[in-house]
């Protein structure tokens, strides 16, 4: 699965060293929206489930539902080499490029795109585009009544968990074999801007299934973010003796 560019040419050494050393900027950022997660279920969710608040806790059993049907069954990845080209695409026409050629095979596709950036090419890694379709119609639902704490609600929380495993076990299945798309701005950088936004998108799950508000949201995840930054900058100052 890759992007066939009619016009750009591969990055240059010092952009791609560049970018990796950005890479190393990005996982403070990435820690910090994980434990901002944490904090915000311990700090906001009930204790129902588990230890969790439902929604949380319907989310994750949705999430290893399917990830042991894809490690029990092969699961065909079709419907991922849909989305995942088809997100190139959306990604493409946002950046105002022209798409020229989109080819889609059972194990793996391509499309032709007159140009691209890094969000065009990394983009199907970080957006679970059947998960947004779940959360679509929830939101959809949620204008005709209240959703979050209903038997509605948690069966959205498990689809959502299971849209997730999909676009998580593909991603990383992808990951394991050899992506032009993450090697062409350098596969460390990829790695760290990918992670770091899957767990924003997981933030905002997380606010549409729960009561956590956005602002509070912001704000937990903004306070874990500082706090790993700081730590992180107080290591490399006692590595450095200083």
């Amino acid at each position: 699965m890759a992007i066939r560019s009619t016009k750009n040419r591969s990055p240059g050494r010092t952009l791609v060293a560049a970018l990796f050393a950005t890479g190393f900027l990005i996982l403070p950022l990435a820690i910090g929206l994980a434990r901002g997660l944490i904090w915000a279920e311990r700090l906001h969710g009930r204790s129902e489930v588990l230890g969790m608040s439902a929604p949380a806790a319907l989310f994750v059993m949705g999430f290893l539902a399917f990830a042991v049907l894809y490690a029990a069954f092969r699961i065909p990845a079709f419907l991922y080499v849909v989305a995942h080209e088809f997100t190139h695409v959306l990604f493409g026409l946002f950046a105002g490029a022209r798409v020229s050629g989109w080819n889609v095979k059972p194990e793996k596709g391509s499309v032709r795109i007159t140009h691209h950036g890094i969000l065009v090419l990394l983009s199907p890694y970080f957006v679970p585009l059947y998960l947004l379709a779940v959360l679509a119609v929830f939101g959809a639902l949620s204008l005709l009544g209240p959703m979050v704490g209903t038997l509605q609600g948690h069966a959205f929380a498990v689809l959502c968990g299971a849209a997730w495993g999909f676009h998580f076990c593909f991603t990383v299945n992808n990951f394991m074999q050899r992506q032009t798309d993450l090697e062409a701005y350098g596969f460390f950088f990829s790695f760290a801007f990918i992670v770091a936004l899957n767990l924003l998108v997981l933030c905002l799950v997380q606010v549409a299934l729960t009561r956590i508000g956005l602002h509070d949201m912001a704000a937990v995840c903004g306070d874990r973010i500082a706090d790993t930054y700081l730590w992180f900058w107080d290591r490399f100052w006692s590595l450095g003796g200083y």
